[in-house]
């Protein structure tokens, strides 16, 4: 709960204006397929229903670290698309991102280093 409401405090402070410039991503990861309203909203449906029934059949994936992560990057990027009809990008590296991106690759990393962790590094 404390990553979601990081995220979604950081995006209300950035379409204030406190946070500089703003990018408005309706597409996928990097604004892939952006010129396609229905994509993002398609993919982040189609991930978080991949990660529950991940979860429901997987007791090892339950116990991962970066689930949580997962969980709030993902659930917060879906509540800009309903509720704004895109995702808010605010942190410029190289391309736009935000703290859910940041909770979605932290969480990746975890869930993939606890999986190569529990097969024995197999």
């Amino acid at each position: 709960m404390l990553a979601v409401a990081a995220d979604r405090a950081t995006k209300h402070l950035a379409l204030s204006g406190a946070l500089g410039e703003l990018y408005f991503n309706r597409g996928v990861s990097f604004s892939l397929l952006d010129s396609y309203g229905p994509a993002g909203m398609i993919t982040a449906l189609a991930g978080l229903a991949l990660l529950l029934l991940a979860c429901v059949k997987s007791a090892a994936l339950r116990s991962s670290p970066g689930l949580p992560l997962l969980w709030a990057g993902a659930a917060s990027n879906l509540a800009d698309r309903l509720i704004y009809g895109h995702v808010i990008d605010w942190i410029r590296v190289i391309f736009f991102m935000n703290m859910a991106d940041l909770w979605l690759c932290l969480g990746g990393i975890l869930l993939l280093r606890y999986c190569f962790a529990s097969s024995g590094g197999r």
